[in-house]
């Protein structure tokens, strides 16, 4: 006996549905299946949805795939945010990886993007930092720490025997320079 819909597949057909569109075929064919038996697939849960096909779902029926996925309402991500889906099994990897590291699951997910992007020499990141240059290395300039400064009254510079590092990118050709904390 086939199975029914599971809740991925019952929320795809709703929407497909609150558009207008019911027939088994055309959803198909607006996913980009090549045969109309990839969507009862989907339907039973037995195939999951690749990126391209989430991305035709939302344009065909102006629901996310964060909702087809999960059912809950459109949400804003955070800055440096950026929503990933795994299926059952990549999770229980992840979390196994992320137990035996004693991290969070975040930060397990985290740590496997930047070791690959490190990989393809897209980001350089430091030690133990969370931010990440992307492009060239950030070139430095050591330059002499001549003292405080005071925000109001005007004080007396005081040498101090230390310098800082800046990026050389602040730096203009031709000119001396130091830092005043």
């Amino acid at each position: 006996m086939p199975k029914g819909p599971n809740e991925v597949g019952g929320r795809l057909l709703q929407a497909f549905q609150n558009v207008g569109i019911t027939s088994k075929k055309e959803i198909s064919e607006r996913l980009g299946f090549k045969s109309e038996n990839a969507i009862y697939k989907v339907l039973s849960g037995d195939r999951e949805l690749s990126f391209d096909s989430l991305r035709r779902f939302a344009k065909a029926t102006g629901r996310s795939s964060h909702w087809l996925l999960t059912g809950e309402e459109e949400f804003k991500l955070e800055p440096g945010q950026i929503p990933v889906y795994f299926g059952e099994y990549e999770q229980q990897k992840i979390a196994e990886l992320a137990i035996k590291s004693g991290r969070s699951v975040q930060a397990q997910v985290r740590t496997i993007v930047l070791e690959e992007l490190k990989k393809l020499g897209l980001v350089a990141t430091q030690v133990e930092s969370n931010v990440i240059f992307y492009g060239e290395p950030v070139r430095s300039v050591e330059l002499p720490l001549l003292g405080w400064i005071a925000a109001g009254e005007p004080i007396h510079l005081v040498t101090e025997d230390q310098t800082v590092r800046v990026p050389d990118f602040m730096m203009k050709p031709g000119k001396r320079h130091f830092v005043l904390h």
